[in-house]
């Protein structure tokens, strides 16, 4: 009796430093989280004419909307040409060549038909 209870107590302790060690979830990927935000790179890919805003995203750690596929954070500049010069709840202003226009975020409504 007294050899099995070591050795539970070996394993549970063996498993609790396991735990303990670093490297624990800290350093896990999300798969959820799009690749921009966790780089917080700027894409430079050409945009096709009209540009849709399809997400926003408003945390402690920033701003970041998403506008024809590509997310980025408030002040920064996607396409090289269009610069994200505020983000509110439903809407984000940007300017382009000089000229400021709002992308307003698309919503169920707008998508039902």
């Amino acid at each position: 009796m007294c050899n099995k209870i070591q050795f539970l107590l070996s394993a549970m302790l063996a498993s609790l430093a396991l735990v303990a060690l670093p490297g624990g979830a800290e350093n896990l990927h999300d798969p959820t989280r799009p690749s921009a935000i966790q780089a917080g790179a700027v894409t430079r890919q050409k945009h096709a004419g009209e540009l849709t805003l399809s997400a926003i995203w408003l945390s402690g750690s920033g701003k970041y909307a998403t506008i024809n596929g590509t997310t980025a954070r408030q002040g920064e500049t996607i396409f090289g040409d269009i610069t994200i010069t505020s983000i509110q709840e439903h809407s984000v202003r940007i300017s382009r060549n000089g000229l400021e226009q709002r992308l307003k975020l698309i919503s169920q409504e707008m998508i039902k038909r």
